[in-house]
């Protein structure tokens, strides 16, 4: 069923690439130049390394603060919009997706409030397993702390495939608890697990070419388009958890 649902979820965006363009293209490319324009005001370095160091000033950080809320009303606006085109079948307004303000801010709280959560997710395991005076078992044992932080972050992405409905639910106006998205994807046994896995590899595969060229125009326009499909693809994955878990949709492979 999970390697249905992420099927299917790939599918949606390659079966609806003009849309999906039309959603994201306009904002994605837009935030990108002007986020450079700003970096380039302040600056700051739009390659990942520079000779000298640029030393951090008040300049640079407020640089890299406006970068970033670029980066995030346009990665709100377009996330909003695809729920939305999927779930009700809104289609965009021209090369742009519809502006839903409300929706935008409660996607943007239900996901800090989400991103909290699995914070303290790992935390907790480190402390419960500090109080049981495991840390003298971790001393010396690289290898083993190592695999602990794999599960750990495994546990981490599990649960937000279990509670990531909350999200597009709040694209489409409805209020969902994280308790009812829990509750609701109970059926998924391991499934989130396999598609963690899966999501991963995928992500690895794309952002591989861009690596590999490293910081030239080729590898830059390389590392964009991989950012944007895996982007695209994980609003799908979660659009999809929502449409069969919670709206009890019909997957199609």
């Amino acid at each position: 069923m999970i390697w249905k649902l992420f099927v299917h979820a790939l599918g949606m965006v390659f079966r609806n690439i003009g849309p999906a363009l039309r959603l994201s293209i306009v904002p994605f490319i837009g935030a990108v130049a002007l986020g450079a324009a700003i970096l380039m005001l302040f600056l700051v370095p739009l390659t990942g390394a520079s000779y000298p160091p640029v030393p951090v000033t008040g300049a640079t950080t407020i640089g890299y603060l406006l970068f970033l809320t670029v980066l995030i009303v346009a990665g709100l606006w377009v996330a909003v919009g695809w729920h939305r085109f999927v779930l009700m079948e809104e289609q965009p307004a021209g090369i742009l997706p519809r502006w839903h303000g409300s929706c935008m801010a409660s996607y943007l709280g239900r996901g800090l409030a989400l991103g909290f959560l699995l914070i303290l997710l790992p935390l907790f395991l480190f402390l419960v397993l500090l109080s049981t005076g495991f840390h003298v078992m971790v001393q010396g044992g690289g290898l083993l702390l190592a695999a602990l932080t794999i599960l750990g972050t495994l546990a981490c992405f599990c649960a937000f495939y279990r509670l990531c409905p909350t999200l597009p639910a709040a694209a489409v106006g409805r209020k969902m608890t994280f308790g009812e998205a829990w509750e609701a994807t109970q059926s998924a046994g391991f499934g989130p697990v396999f598609l963690t896995v899966t999501v991963g590899i995928l992500s690895f595969l794309l952002n591989l070419p861009g690596a590999i060229m490293g910081d030239t125009v080729l590898g830059l326009i390389l590392q964009l388009v991989a950012g944007w499909l895996m982007f695209m693809i994980n609003l799908s994955i979660m659009t999809t958890i929502y449409g069969y878990f919670v709206e009890e949709r019909d997957l199609v492979a």
